[in-house]
């Protein structure tokens, strides 16, 4: 594609859809298209850096974020990984700084009931932690944390019943 003329119609969801059929050449052209117009857009720095990584690794997409939550005895077990791709992602969305927590939100809620958030030093880990007392649903989550949002990358849903 590079040594055709730019693309009349040419947008970042062109380049996403590219990427995701494996025409990986396609997507690298069309991105670099696209920042020569928006040089400072994150998401298309991002959307290139990806690309470009799955052409030096064979075309192969990074393994999937996740966050699960399991039941060990009395306790809980909460894994996550989540890839630098995703937390790359997220940053572009965070205006402010922002730190990288696990965030457990825990239903029925009650009235006073806030998230409570454990900073995460590492991109992947585990952590055992108490279940809440009456709990029906335990929500998690791993993403950033700034001064007024939370950005979710990853999250998942356990019932302690179940």
């Amino acid at each position: 594609m590079s040594d055709q003329a730019p693309l009349p119609f040419a947008t970042a969801t062109i380049a996403r859809l590219y990427m995701a059929q494996g025409k990986l050449t396609q997507a690298e052209a069309l991105y670099q298209q696209l920042l020569r117009d928006s040089p400072d857009d994150p998401r298309l720095t991002a959307g290139l850096a990806e690309v470009q990584r799955r052409l030096h690794s064979g075309g192969a997409p990074v393994s999937a974020d996740q966050v699960a939550l399991a039941a060990a005895g009395d306790r809980l077990t909460c894994t996550w990984n989540i890839t630098e791709e995703a937390l790359g992602r997220a940053r572009a969305l965070s205006p402010d700084p922002a730190r990288l927590v696990l965030r457990l939100m825990v239903f029925p809620l009650g009235p006073e009931q806030k998230p409570a958030d454990t900073a995460l030093e590492a991109l992947q880990g585990s952590l055992e932690l108490d279940p809440p007392p009456g709990t029906a649903l335990i929500a998690a989550a791993v993403g950033l944390l700034g001064e007024e949002r939370f950005h979710s990358i990853a999250h998942c849903t356990f019932s302690p019943g179940s």
